[in-house]
């Protein structure tokens, strides 16, 4: 399976690592071992919120019942130059929300 998204959550455990991939209004869980994929874990401790990535794996359920994508391969595809915005508040500014904004 190839997916592709933008990273919304971390989490490092020891040799393994899940994050929260978004792309098309949907949300995926992937999951990284060490010892699977060595190069793909290496991206994966350098990857920031916000960042693009594309990823190869099989699906998988965890013990909580969420659905995951175990990666094979990691791919980034672009790094993300601006912050995501706050999860509570967001964009406040209406200009910058809508896209009218001049920026000089």
């Amino acid at each position: 399976m190839r997916v592709a998204g933008r990273i919304v959550a971390l989490r490092l455990h020891g040799k393994a690592g899940f994050a929260h991939i978004s792309g098309s209004g949907q949300r995926l869980q992937i999951y990284v071992k060490t010892y699977i994929c060595p190069r793909a874990f290496e991206l994966f401790q350098m990857l920031d919120l916000g960042d693009f990535v594309g990823l190869n794996g099989h699906l998988f359920r965890t013990k909580t019942g969420e659905l995951t994508v175990w990666v094979s391969e990691l791919t980034l595809l672009s790094k993300a130059l601006l912050p995501l915005p706050e999860k509570w508040h967001g964009l406040s500014d209406v200009e910058v929300r809508t896209g009218n904004a001049i920026w000089i």
